[in-house]
Formats: C-alpha cells, structure tokens, sequence
C-alpha cells in the first residue's frame, strides 16, 4: 500500500467481501439451524465434551445393532430401522468423524463463555471471515514483495472476486461440512501465508523462525479440521531448501530449524489420542464407520479403495464436467472447476510461454509454484479414492490453491505485457468470474434458498430480463 487512501481501500474491500459472504447464510432454514436435522453436530458434540464424553448422547437404536452391516444402506433401507444420518457408529455409540478443531478452538468457547450453544453456521461465518482476511494479507504480500510497482487496485480487486470463487459453496450451505471445510481452510490459507512471509520477508533469522513456527501450527491444525486441505504443508520442506540454498545459516540456526516440527509433533500425538479413545486406532478418523450413502468399511485403506477408472471419471467432473445452459435463471449448471471458472487456467496456459517461466524462476517462485499447479490434481485423487462419490462440494478443497497461482498469473502476465491492452483483458476476466459467482449461488441444490425459495428465481429473472 502506497497512501492512506490504499489502505482504507483494502480494510472496507475486506469488509465489503465479508458481509457479502456471510450475510446470505443465514438465508435457507435447512442450512441456518432452524431445521438442523444433522447438521448441528457441532453443537451436540460440545455438549458431550463439556460432559466429559467423545460420543454424542443419543440413544442407538437396538435393531440397527443387530444387523450384521449396519454400514450397508441398503440392508438398514430394508430393515427399516431410524438411525443418525452422517454420524460414525462404533461399538454402539454415535461419533462425529468431522474435523475436531472447531470443537476446540469455538463452540466450546462459545459454549463457555455465553451459556449458549453457537448456531452451527455461525461458525462457518467466522471461518470464511477470517480466511477472506487471509487471502487479502497473502495476496498483498505477493503483490507487495514480487510486483512492487503493480497496482494495489488491481490486487484488492483480485482478492475480493477470488475470495468468492474460492467459498461460493460456503455462502448457499454453511452448516457443518463447510463448517469443518472452511475452518481446514481458514487454517491452509495461513499456513501459506505465514511459510512464504517467513522466507521472503526482510526479517532476521529468528523472526523468520516465529513465522515458521506459526505456519506450522495453522499446518498442523488443518488435519483436525479437513485432512486432505494438510497437503499444502508440502510446501515447508521446499521454502526451507529454497531459504536454506540461498543463505547461509550456521550451525546453531539449522539446529533452530527443529522447532518448526514441535506443532506437528504435538497436533499429531493429541490427534491420534483422540481417534485411539474414540475407535481404538489412531489413524482412523471415522470414516470407515459413517452411515451414509455407502458402506466405507474399505475406505481406510488406499490401495484397498483405489480404483483407477473412478478416480479419472471423478477427476474429468472435478474439472471438465459441464452442465447444458438452461433458458431459465440462472441458466447455468455446477460444472467442472476449469468450465465454472476459465480463469482458472490461465497459470496452466501461460507456464507454455518462456518468459513467464523464465520471470518465475528469477524471483525464485517457480518450484513452489509448480507444486501448486499440481497440488489440485493430488487433492482431487485422494477425495475420490476416500469418498463414495464425487461431490463438488470437494472443490472447496481446490479453489484456494488455484486462486494463487492464478492470481500470480494475472500480476505476471500485466508485468510482462504491460499495456491498456491486457489491463482489460485481467479486469473483463474477473467480471466474468464474478458473473459466474453470482449465478451459481443462485443454482437450486441441496435445500439451499435458492430451491427453498424456488419462486423466487422468476422473480430474478424477470427484473433482470426488463426488455422481454
């Protein structure tokens, strides 16, 4: 930020982006508390902690224990027996498999502090306020230490279209799995803030450690909120080599470097207590025991669960599945992330041109940047083999990386090419990303309120359609 007036820009843009994210959450019944069915988990299981309990304080119901699979949908649909939708049953009781970091860190609080127990989406409201102030801090940063004389409006801009992109799903159904998504990315978008701050900033070697140290605790953190969202800690190691290869640090500040594990260390041994108690393996997180769509006994094993044709289907829908427009608003469909959002590709197109290459490798971006051009794909491999279905949902886990490197993209491309021309050409991009926001929040889907008001969309289309 160059003056006053930068600044007051970014904080109101941050705001803006903010209330324009949460304020519609509270929207459909089904996702706001008021018909929780089992979406309030959150809230139930704070009050089993509080207990002294992992599990929920349900009674089980004595027929679903007698069946020989209670994990098969179809012999419970045959049985017909009442049981808790999307809840873990083991050894007669019901758990939660969903991230325990919210848990800890605000319902309890909350819980303690007021009296009240914290409306599940509340929750969400807070992650996806905080991880918009992330990618705003992150963005500014990049912007601040690479292209220095690009201009902040362009990276405000940027900021506040990309933090929309990357939560979208988060605005039209907040309760509970994007509660625990968005708290895991709450926590990524800090872990790479705080690594790439921590080797890039002009600190002293033992500042640089605290920032590390912090990373790593947010990088720790986002396994006990949504395990896959922990691959970005990938990037520790290559920062650190990167840092390590171009200064050179003594003995006694290789030996510093140690304290950067402590988080995981201590993350990781809580992590495993928790799942031990719970189902006597501390790797074992739930998922084998969900009672959902499909009997996920086999999924805790990867090569058990692998199935290659699957997981290319379900990478093409992640990525290139694509809805036929319809003549009614909001005339699209969900697609594949690159059909939903082209700007997307736009880093995976411009790594053909040699100077963009060349300009990365020079202010050495470019093996960082590269893992995160790969990242997606791993990410979208390791959601398909652990889940029964592709659900687009799971871009959320996605978005947030691609915005990244596509927004280094946009700075790179303006920096080498810098003319009215491609200044346009940025800005037109982001509109229509933008435009495609909008009407995908406006896609009825899973009782969020644009099909809980159904009537509402004609109403939409008429106003905007004023010359028919």
């Amino acid at each position: 930020m160059r003056n006053k007036k930068e600044y007051i820009i970014f904080f109101v843009s941050i705001i803006i982006t903010i209330l324009v994210v949460v304020i519609p959450m509270r929207l459909s019944p089904f996702w706001n508390g008021d018909i929780p069915m089992h979406r309030n988990q959150y809230e139930e299981i704070t009050k089993s902690f509080l207990k002294g309990k992992l599990f929920f304080d349900y009674e089980v119901n004595p027929e679903l224990l007698k069946l020989d699979n209670p994990y098969d949908p179809e012999s419970r649909i045959k049985a017909s027996v009442d049981y808790k939708w999307d809840h873990a049953l083991y050894n007669g009781k019901y758990y939660m498999y969903f991230g325990v970091a919210p848990v800890i860190f605000t319902f309890m609080p909350f819980k303690i502090i007021t009296g009240h127990d914290l409306t599940t989406y509340h929750a969400t409201q807070l992650y996806v306020s905080l991880y918009i102030i992330g990618v705003f801090l992150l963005f500014n940063f990049i912007k601040k230490t690479f292209f220095a004389k690009e201009s902040s409006y362009l990276t405000i801009f940027a900021s506040a279209i990309f933090s929309l992109l990357s939560i979208w799903i988060c605005i039209t159904q907040p309760a509970l799995y994007c509660t625990a998504i968005s708290a895991g990315l709450c926590a990524a978008i800090f872990t790479v803030y705080f690594f790439i701050k921590a080797v890039y900033a002009d600190f002293n070697f033992n500042r640089r450690l605290i920032y590390l140290v912090i990373g790593a605790f947010f990088g720790a953190l986002i396994f006990a909120c949504r395990p896959p969202l922990g691959i970005i800690n990938i990037l520790l190691p290559i920062l650190l080599i990167s840092y390590i290869k171009n200064n050179h640090l003594s003995k006694k500040e290789m030996f510093k470097l140690l304290w950067i594990m402590i988080p995981y260390v201590v993350v990781a041994i809580l992590l495993m207590t928790y799942n031990y108690l719970r189902f006597d393996n501390p790797f074992e997180f739930g998922q084998a025991y969900q009672l959902t769509v499909a009997d996920q006994h086999h999924y805790s094993s990867f090569f058990g669960n692998l199935d290659i044709l699957k997981t290319i289907k379900d990478l093409f829908i992640n990525f290139f599945h694509a809805e036929p427009f319809t003549k009614t608003f909001p005339y699209i469909g969900i697609n594949g992330i690159f059909i939903s959002f082209p700007i997307l590709l736009y880093p995976y197109l411009f790594m053909l041109i040699r100077e963009y290459r060349n300009f990365l490798k020079k202010n050495r971006i470019l093996i960082w940047y590269l893992v995160l051009l790969i990242l997606p794909f791993m990410i979208s491999i390791i959601d398909s083999i652990f889940s029964p279905v592709a659900t687009y949902r799971y871009y959320l886990d996605l978005y947030y990386i691609m915005i990244i490197t596509t927004f280094i993209s946009l700075l790179v491309l303006k920096k080498l090419v810098n003319n009215k021309f491609i200044t346009y050409i940025i800005f037109i991009s982001l509109l229509i990303t933008l435009l495609s926001i909008v009407l995908l929040v406006f896609v009825p889907n899973d009782n969020n309120f644009a099909s809980y008001y159904f009537g509402l969309l004609p109403k939409i289309e008429s106003i905007i359609s004023f010359w028919r």
